[in-house]
């Protein structure tokens, strides 16, 4: 159906219309530790250039949780191990994140004469390729049904299904407040293409494994607080995760505890990963501008939604940033510094990654 919903707000470069009218094998990647967003922005681009004819592939550095596997196309999303097999592309689209956060799949991003960068993280610095970098936004699926609008690609079921999943993600199911009124329109128009709110909820956020409930309460249970009650985090242990039963893509939302106790201004979440480092999640009510901490941190995201990994032990990467959020709340502002600091706890991987983008 075509996308006779116009987006006026959020026009796309022409430079960027002109790439992608032009690519013919396109490989397409999403941010590490994916979510709705990217993964939904990301399928529906993907589907919208195969549609004009072009040869897609789609790549993403984690494994997609089942929730994310329910979404139409999902499981075509490759891991970067051996996906040199499938180039080479003229094209290479970064979806929802700097290209740091592709992690392996950069090298064949890279690989590409022409890169592009969709992204509405004001963390993002857009110094990689032709960049479209729109804070404005409140989820990269407000841009890419923007770009599908004016290749143009009419959109089917299947991408509407992609589109309202990434905007239904990156709102909190419509209840933050980065949800504007051309949010909403735009929910809506996605609904009268074919995406069903229902299943999508239902697939997304209300069916889980039983080791993911017993593991929210004993998430819980490792619930702190900072004395002035403005700080509250809790944490996952590797055990606890392997007890549970679960993959590191399954065990994501915790956050949401913590910051829902009265008077907390910043949550968190401290999460030991496979390879020995620690996930942050950092939440803010906003006080505090989390994505500022974060890229600190060698992380970023939103104001009030930022995350970041650190090469630290658990009880480590708990003192060093609750340390660095208490100073931003006392002192109404970040502590002054050098951004991304080896010393915060940059993987050498990540600042190899930062390195080759500067």
């Amino acid at each position: 159906m075509k996308c006779d919903l116009q987006l006026d707000e959020l026009p796309p470069p022409a430079p960027v219309i002109a790439a992608l009218r032009q690519a013919r094998r396109a490989l397409l990647a999403c941010h590490e530790d994916p979510d709705p967003d990217c993964v939904g922005s990301m399928l529906a681009l993907a589907r919208g250039l195969a549609r004009r004819g072009v040869r897609v592939t789609t790549v993403c550095p984690d494994p997609l949780s089942t929730a994310l596997l329910q979404l139409p196309g999902a499981e075509s999303v490759r891991a970067p191990a051996g996906l040199g097999e499938e180039g080479p592309w003229d094209t290479g689209i970064v979806v929802d994140c700097e290209p740091a956060r592709t992690r392996d799949a950069w090298p064949y991003l890279a690989s590409a004469p022409v890169v592009i960068n969709i992204d509405h993280h004001e963390t993002n610095d857009g110094q990689v390729g032709l960049v479209w970098v729109e804070p404005e936004a409140a989820a990269t699926g407000e841009l890419v049904f923007a770009v599908l609008s004016a290749l143009p690609v009419e959109l089917d079921p299947a991408m509407a299904c992609h589109l309202f999943a990434a905007l239904q993600g990156d709102t909190g199911s419509f209840q933050f407040d980065n949800t504007k009124a051309r949010t909403l329109r735009l929910a809506a128009h996605l609904v009268e293409l074919g995406a069903s709110p229902g299943e999508i909820s239902q697939a997304l956020y209300e069916t889980r494994e039983l080791g993911y409930v017993q593991l929210t309460g004993e998430v819980i249970r490792t619930l702190r607080r900072s004395p002035d009650g403005r700080i509250a985090w809790v944490h996952l242990t590797r055990e606890m995760v392997e007890r549970a039963g679960l993959r590191d893509s399954e065990v994501e939302g915790f956050v949401r505890y913590p910051r829902m106790i009265r008077g907390v201004e910043v949550a968190l979440l401290f999460r030991e990963t496979s390879d020995g480092r620690v996930r942050v999640s950092l939440r803010s009510r906003g006080r505090v501008d989390v994505s500022q901490l974060a890229t600190r941190l060698g992380g970023g995201g939103h104001m009030r939604a930022s995350g970041c990994t650190l090469a630290a032990t658990l009880p480590e990467a708990e003192a060093r940033v609750i340390a660095l959020v208490s100073e931003a709340l006392r002192d109404g502002s970040l502590p002054r510094g050098e951004e991304h600091a080896p010393d915060l706890g940059l993987s050498q991987s990540d600042q190899a990654i930062r390195a080759d983008l500067s």
